[in-house]
């Protein structure tokens, strides 16, 4: 998982990514998929639909692979908040809420709550 950097002067044929600083990849070997943003109209109701693309020998796998978490996720995005807490690298298990993502000087772990109603 990374984030993709993209320049100004790349046309949308070549890379097209979601906008803005959350430009998600995934890549595996050789193979790149990034998230994309396309804009369609559903009922005279402009709306964005998240996509996927993909480039290198096994394009079509990873492609699909994060369609499948895209569609795993979008049902319950509107009923449920992502928190992410920090903790220090040492914190053992036994004090994390969750699944621990481990960086160098720190670890992270990712949660979803139920919104308040």
């Amino acid at each position: 998982m990374c984030r993709l950097g993209v320049t100004g002067d790349v046309p949308p044929e070549v890379c097209d990514p979601v906008p803005g600083y959350w430009r998600m990849a995934l890549v595996d070997g050789g193979t790149l998929a990034y998230l994309t943003l396309r804009r369609v109209t559903i009922a005279d109701e402009a709306r964005c639909e998240l996509g996927v693309i993909g480039h290198g020998p096994a394009a079509a796998e990873l492609t699909e692979h994060l369609c499948g978490e895209i569609r795993a996720w979008a049902p319950d995005r509107h009923r449920h908040s992502p928190t992410l807490t920090v903790h220090p690298a040492g914190a053992p298990d036994s004090e994390l809420a969750g699944t621990a993502i481990d960086k160098t000087h720190s670890r992270f772990v990712l949660t979803y709550d139920d919104p308040p109603r």
